[in-house]
């Protein structure tokens, strides 16, 4: 019975499907926040815990003050605790008007929402940027995005420039970069890797301030954080179809699993193919890999969707229904996993903490039975050793 209580089933009950969230891992606990479905924005902070008492179902933690979606959202402070949600559209959840705060931050150890007062110049406000979390000093970089009217802009600008947040000091940080400057860039991922270098990949940029278009896939934009460089690298290998509002996240063996997005840079957007694709980077160069992987409990194609890895899984959930042919055909509100080690989706997923308790209990069993049995052959032994004296 135990078990059966410990072992996880993937696919948990969640509220709603939702696109233009952000999340946040810490710990065992992915955070989610914000997002839309349809006309209506969320303003929640919903959290699923990967541990032994897991329950299958997103709990609520204290929602953000403001609606937010296309935000992005990072791990920080001294002791990495706390979330910061950055950027994006964020609305006043009593009056409805755009909100002036460009960052909120999360407390997980209290559960409370503030907005921290950051020293330095105060970068515009963008959407469908993307952060990563420097363990090393404890900054977030903050890469590209791009303003709408929706953010207080009256035309579309987008961004090829580093927002640095200090999220020990509180201060917004200006650093002077050397190397080939990207181009502006939205809709794209970004993944420290080991050696301290963060690797885009993807998204759709401006070209002219008129024409949008797909950046090339192959082309793989890095920034190496020690140097403060930038630098490009040839991806090569397997064919990869070009995409934006995709996922990627750093697998255990020190990879890049790239899954989902858009293949072409208009309203629509039709599925990129493969769907799950991998970016060696512990090879130079760098290479494409589209591994063959069973469908068998595999998600639908997905854009704008969440994932991060726990342990040696990667959690996919929400997020758009992409198409062959068409627009979106709904939205997605179930969680899958998949596991890097056989590079299956799976329906069932222990945790390594839940593993280590059964395979405890399992040898106190195994040492109950045996004292028990020991127990049981001494007093035979014992009785019959009496029967025989009388």
């Amino acid at each position: 019975m135990l078990l059966l209580i410990l072992i996880l089933n993937i696919y948990f009950l969640v509220t709603d499907g939702r696109v233009g969230l952000t999340s946040a891992l810490i710990g065992p606990k992915l955070y989610v926040m914000g997002g839309t479905e349809g006309k209506y924005v969320y303003a929640s902070l919903l959290y699923y815990d990967f541990t032994v008492l897991f329950d299958n179902f997103a709990k609520h933690a204290t929602p953000i003050p403001v609606y937010s979606i296309w935000g992005t959202a990072s791990i920080g402070g001294p002791d990495r605790t706390k979330i910061f949600l950055i950027g994006g559209i964020m609305a006043d959840t009593k009056s409805g008007n755009l909100s002036n705060t460009l960052v909120y931050s999360y407390d997980t150890i209290n559960g409370n929402w503030t907005a921290p007062e950051i020293s330095g110049n105060q970068p515009l406000r963008r959407r469908e940027a993307s952060s990563t979390f420097n363990p090393d000093n404890g900054w977030i970089y903050i890469f590209g995005g791009a303003t709408t009217k929706s953010t207080g802009f009256n035309s579309t600008i987008f961004y090829n420039d580093f927002i640095i947040l200090d999220s020990i000091g509180l201060s917004w940080i200006n650093i002077n970069s050397s190397g080939d400057a990207p181009s502006r860039r939205a809709s794209h991922t970004a993944t420290l890797i080991e050696n301290g270098i963060i690797v885009f990949i993807g998204g759709y940029d401006l070209v002219d301030n008129t024409t949008f278009r797909i950046v090339d896939i192959n082309q793989i934009l890095m920034y190496d954080t020690k140097l403060g460089k930038w630098e490009y690298q040839f991806a090569v290998g397997d064919n990869v179809d070009p995409r934006y509002g995709h996922t990627s996240v750093l697998a255990p063996d020190g990879n890049i699993i790239v899954y989902g997005g858009k293949k072409i840079g208009d309203l629509i957007g039709l599925r990129a193919k493969p769907d799950l694709v991998v970016l060696k980077v512990t090879t130079i160069p760098f290479q494409w890999f589209a591994p063959s992987i069973p469908t068998e409990n595999a998600p639908p194609p997905l854009t704008y969707h969440i994932a991060a890895i726990i342990e040696n899984c990667m959690v996919i959930s929400y997020g758009n229904i992409t198409s062959d042919f068409s627009e979106p055909i709904g939205s997605n509100s179930e969680v899958y996993l998949f596991d890097t080690n056989s590079y299956k989706w799976i329906k069932e997923y222990m945790p390594h903490s839940a593993s280590t308790i059964i395979r405890s209990i399992q040898i106190i069993g195994i040492i109950m039975y045996i004292v028990a049995a020991v127990g049981l052959l001494v007093s035979s032994f014992l009785k019959f050793k009496k029967y025989k004296t009388q």
